[in-house]
């Protein structure tokens, strides 16, 4: 930025042809973008830095505070037992036939459904809604954005295998799986297809 500035001074003293001062111009023009851009740079690395600074500050006091309780039994985010693994233990689930086949925690048995203690964070819609353009358009950004937003987030991204037959629901392409929260008095319960469960 100086030896810009410094270059165009120069310019102007020595009465330099107005091409060469509109080129001085063009170059102190550059160096004000390259700092503005190397400012938010700056702003975004230092914004990143106090929120996994406050992430782990948050994990640390909830780890502290299990570890003064009684029987030490805690529930957090995937992400916090990231952090901590060398300090939690997560409890393991015994298979419905009682094999010792204990299942842990991870990124796959948590988007397949194979680790039942986990929260689901849920997007609905109905398929009237489907039909009009808006809510199509915000879904299909929605699914464009989520592996990114539910990592940045801390939480566990669906498959892109998933999140492809979402986007063919949403593009009319394939019929979705209806959910009903109620069933027709004497009607047979609806059974409804696995599929991997949504972010945590």
């Amino acid at each position: 930025m100086q030896i810009a500035l410094a270059e165009q001074a120069k310019g102007v003293r020595d009465q330099r042809p107005a091409y060469q001062q509109l080129q001085d111009r063009q170059r102190v023009d550059a160096a004000y973008a390259a700092l503005a851009s190397a400012q938010r740079q700056a702003r975004a690395a230092e914004t990143a830095k106090d929120a996994a600074s406050t992430a782990w500050q948050r994990a640390d006091t909830a780890a502290q505070r299990v570890e003064r309780a009684r029987g030490r039994v805690g529930y957090y985010r995937f992400s916090y037992y990231g952090l901590f693994q060398d300090q939690l233990r997560p409890f393991e689930i015994t298979s419905p036939d009682g094999e010792r086949n204990c299942i842990f925690p991870s990124q796959d048995t948590i988007t397949s459904g194979q680790y039942p203690l986990s929260r689901r964070m849920l997007i609905t819609t109905t398929t009237r809604s489907l039909a009009r353009g808006e809510v199509s358009d915000f879904l299909q950004h929605y699914l464009d954005h989520a592996t990114a937003a539910a990592t940045e987030a801390g939480m566990v991204a669906l498959p892109s295998d998933t999140l492809a037959l979402q986007r063919r629901w949403v593009e009319g392409k394939e019929s979705p799986t209806l959910v009903s929260l109620t069933e027709a008095p004497g009607a047979e319960p609806s059974t409804a297809t696995s599929i991997p469960q949504p972010a945590r």
